[in-house]
């Protein structure tokens, strides 16, 4: 599904083309990028690393308390996460939610996206948060690497680096004109994911059959 894996896979088998996973959603309207309001969305499990959002959420509290973090998602780590937050005194500022079928809309009321993920593959939550001209900031891994490209459409940042995370955070939520310029550049970029252009590349591999 994306060119990091075909990298992986090119010394077993040359003959290999990427094909990605679509977008599920076409959004008919964009974020305003207004809302003081941060989203993130995956499962609550350990790769996703969302105990380093307490670094992030004390950022805020410092800096910016009006903002907030909304985490949508399910999984094992829930109430740990919700006793971490708790006892580092930002449960004030991350609110967990349960997964939501039309996420679209929560995407919408949101103005940034973030990931904190040690690992990732293709993470799909980042192109839906795109397509609804969110700009990222994530942590570096190959799925984030392979999604977002650096001062265009959002921040990458080496792991374990939370300094440099909550400084481009900090850049996007005094800067409406960047977080509109990212946004506007972050739509753009999912283009070729869109439903269609996918159908056209497997056409075009059903058609060498």
């Amino acid at each position: 599904m994306s060119e990091s894996a075909k990298k992986k896979l090119n010394k077993y088998n040359r003959n290999i083309k990427v094909i990605p996973n679509s977008l599920p959603f076409l959004p008919s309207s964009f974020s305003s990028l207004q809302e003081k309001r941060i989203i993130m969305v995956g499962r609550l499990s350990e790769e996703k690393g969302y105990e380093r959002v307490v670094n992030i959420a004390l950022y805020l509290k410092n800096n910016y308390p009006l903002w907030s973090i909304h985490i949508f998602g399910d999984g094992p780590m829930k109430q740990n996460l919700m006793n971490i937050y708790k006892e580092n005194k930002v449960n004030d500022l991350i609110s967990i939610h349960a997964p939501v079928k039309d996420i679209q809309s929560e995407y919408l009321k949101s103005s940034i996206f973030l990931m904190t993920s040690y690992t990732e593959a293709l993470p799909m939550v980042i192109l839906e948060a795109k397509s609804c001209g969110l700009p990222v900031v994530a942590y570096k891994c190959e799925g984030t690497m392979e999604l977002v490209t650096e001062g265009y459409d959002g921040y990458l940042i080496d792991n374990e680096n939370s300094e440099l995370f909550n400084e481009k955070l900090g850049n996007l939520i005094n800067d409406f004109d960047k977080r509109s310029i990212m946004g506007k550049n972050a739509m753009a970029s999912c283009s070729k994911f869109y439903p269609k252009a996918i159908s056209q590349l497997w056409m075009q591999q059903i058609e060498l059959l």
